[in-house]
Parts: structure tokens; sequence; C-alpha cells
């Protein structure tokens, strides 16, 4: 099996060219909506566009921390202690008690979910946070969906979180390797430059419904205005 970091540097692609092969296929997303319904998993998990911003180390992992205003991802070594002070700089407090879950996982061709970036929260939280219902039925349907659109690894699943905003936006700095959730609304102007990363799936009335929700900021916009997260 390959390894974590292997994986993440390899596989995972691009925001902007991931959600350009996604958008130009759209229809992809209701019929992976469907599936999430079928099985009735669209409670717990979210349909995430599989991307990143930089790569990783072996032994390293991604890991968020949520606080009141946003969620910070930075990069954990291994056995690391999490690293306070970082989050001291962004006013995010941490119970002592928490642990670090799996938080987006990426489908592979033969039907495998591979945890690829995860998330510091309540231990009641992530013992409930039910990877186990991830069936190989499930995830067998799911990889088959892809390959049919051409598509293959371009969507996992993310665990629903519903204390996060569907208008939240993240913000990256490729250089410092940090990623940041803003839970605020975007201004007119950010939005110009926003791209989906996740959407929501729900059944109202019998009717399956795909929301559009958390946004990523499309680098390649942003450069080409001079207007990079930090500048």
């Amino acid at each position: 099996m390959a390894t974590l970091s292997a994986m993440y540097n390899n596989q995972l692609g691009d925001v902007h060219d991931a959600f350009v092969q996604v958008d130009a296929k759209r229809e992809v997303i209701m019929a992976l909506g469907k599936l999430l319904v079928g099985y009735s998993l669209n409670d717990a998990y979210d349909i995430r566009l599989t991307h990143k911003h930089f790569d990783i180390s072996d032994g390293e992992r991604v890991v968020g921390f949520g606080g009141k205003d946003m969620m910070l991802s930075t990069i954990c070594k291994d056995g690391d202690e999490i690293p306070r002070d970082l989050l001291r700089k962004y006013n995010i407090d941490l119970k002592p008690d928490g642990a670090v879950t799996p938080s987006d996982y990426f489908i592979s061709d033969d039907g495998e979910a591979i945890p690829y970036e995860f998330v510091y929260g309540d231990n009641e939280v992530a013992g409930n946070q039910g990877h186990g219902k991830l069936t190989e039925e499930f995830l067998t349907a799911w990889s088959a969906i892809l390959r049919d659109y051409g598509l293959g690894g371009l969507l996992g699943l993310s665990v629903r979180d519903d204390s996060v905003p569907v208008s939240a936006h993240e913000k990256s700095d490729p250089e410092a390797r940090l990623n940041m959730l803003y839970y605020e609304e975007p201004t007119e102007e950010e939005k110009a430059a926003l791209l989906t990363t996740t959407w929501r799936i729900g059944e109202v009335n019998g009717i399956i419904e795909a929301k559009q929700c958390n946004y990523c900021y499309d680098l390649q916009y942003h450069h080409k205005n001079c207007t990079a997260p930090g500048k």
C-alpha cells in the first residue's frame, strides 16, 4: 500500500484543474448524491472535491483545528505534540481530551476509502464519524460512477460537520503549508475567485438536492490578479 504522502502528493491535484474537470460533467454530483441517499449516508458525509495546495513528507499529515471563527489546517508529524503556539496565534483553543480522526477520504479506482486529511475534535464525535458505514458495496458503486464519467479520484467524501457554515471559504498559504477555512461570509470581490469544493446532499419530499457549500480560492485567479492570500 502506498504511503499517505505518496498518495497525497501524487493522487491529489490542483483545485482549479480538479474543479474544471468536475464542472464540465456536473451531473456526476447528482449521481453520487442519489447513491449517498440510497445508502442513507447523506447525513454523515458530503461530496468532496479532492485536491491539495502543497505536498507533504513521509510521516506528515494535514490536521484541521477548529476555532470560533475559522478552522486552521496545518502539518502535523507522527508523534509530535499539537502545535499549540501556532493555534494560539489564531486564537484557537483546544479541549485537552480531543483526538485526531479522518475528515476527508479519497476513493480509489478499486473502491478503497483512504483518509487523506484529518481533524482534531472531541473523542465522542470521533467515535461516531462513521467510517465503518462505508461498505464495500457502496464504495464500489461510488468508484464505478466516477469511472463512468471519466473522473476517477476527483470526488471523495468528507465527514459532514453542520457546525461549519455552508458559506465557509478557504484561503491557503502553500509556502507556510497552512489552510485557513473562514466561517464568515466572503465579500463580493472574494466570491469572484471562489470554487466549489463541497456538495451537501439532501432529500426533500423524495427529491434529491445538492447544495454547493464550502469554497476554496482559485489560486490561478489570485496569481493572475496579484491578490494571493496575504499579499
